[in-house]
């Protein structure tokens, strides 16, 4: 509007962090996040966390599955990273990440998790140098590992075992799912990084690559996705070679779509 980008104000469907706007268009089949109501629903808990980096309290959404409140027992967990310029909200108010998760338990086509999506936008200086794209990926590794996941797995019933913990990501939650998944397969069995990519020579960042038999062995699924028409699909195919030349196995899945 008089050269202004911006969304459609009567548009519900808005990503939080953006001047988009979403459309959609649907077709015979159902979406996977039309919400059924004749199956059992999961709760959003919104949760503060303070963290240090930034100095101030931060959002941290969870979804406990269906019947969680009626039980002991422990669950495992997906720990899910959002998109640049957003925060946790982004995957329940315009991801629909509960509704899917509802429906997907509820046929039993996903296993009962607790999904813990926290604040991962944290600033970079400009100019946006090497040094600065470390320290931002080291500052979101610290936030996740000492400050959220204490939390979350003391506040809510979590296995806490490795093989139970697991870590996913879009775009730049997906440049973080890369750092903190290569950086530390002791804690994640399972990093799936999605329409993102790995720098040129990002072999030399992370050391415990160099050893592949223990990192395949330790690492149960390294799931890597992107849309054919993403802004990242070339070094996308590159990220797939450099892995396969040091023999990191990973499942490479390359998608209808842009960068979503």
């Amino acid at each position: 509007v008089d050269g202004l980008v911006t969304a459609d104000p009567l548009n519900p469907l808005r990503r939080r962090g953006s001047v988009s706007s979403i459309l959609e268009v649907r077709g015979t089949e159902p979406f996977p996040d039309d919400p059924e109501d004749k199956i059992p629903h999961g709760t959003v808990h919104i949760d503060t966390i303070y963290a240090v980096a930034l100095g101030r309290a931060v959002k941290c959404y969870v979804y406990t599955p269906p019947g969680y409140q009626a039980t002991a027992r422990k669950y495992p967990v997906l720990y899910l990273l959002h998109g640049g310029s957003g925060d946790p909200s982004n995957w329940t108010a315009s991801g629909s990440a509960d509704i899917m998760a509802d429906n997907f338990i509820g046929r039993g086509n996903m296993k009962e998790m607790i999904i813990v999506m926290p604040h991962a936008e944290f600033p970079r200086t400009q100019p946006y140098t090497e040094e600065v794209r470390k320290k931002w990926l080291d500052t979101f590794e610290h936030h996740l590992i000492e400050e959220v996941m204490p939390f979350a797995e003391k506040r809510y019933r979590i296995t806490g075992t490795r093989e139970d913990r697991w870590l996913a990501g879009l775009s730049n939650g997906g440049s973080q799912t890369l750092h903190v998944g290569f950086r530390r397969p002791d804690l994640f069995s399972v990093m799936a990084p999605f329409s993102t990519r790995l720098r040129d020579g990002f072999e030399a960042d992370y050391p415990l690559l160099q050893d592949a038999a223990k990192f395949n062995g330790d690492m149960r699924l390294f799931y890597f996705a992107c849309g054919e028409e993403d802004h990242n699909w070339e070094g996308f195919k590159t990220s797939h070679a450099a892995l396969k030349k040091l023999g990191i196995e990973h499942e490479w899945v390359a998608t209808p779509g842009a960068h979503n």
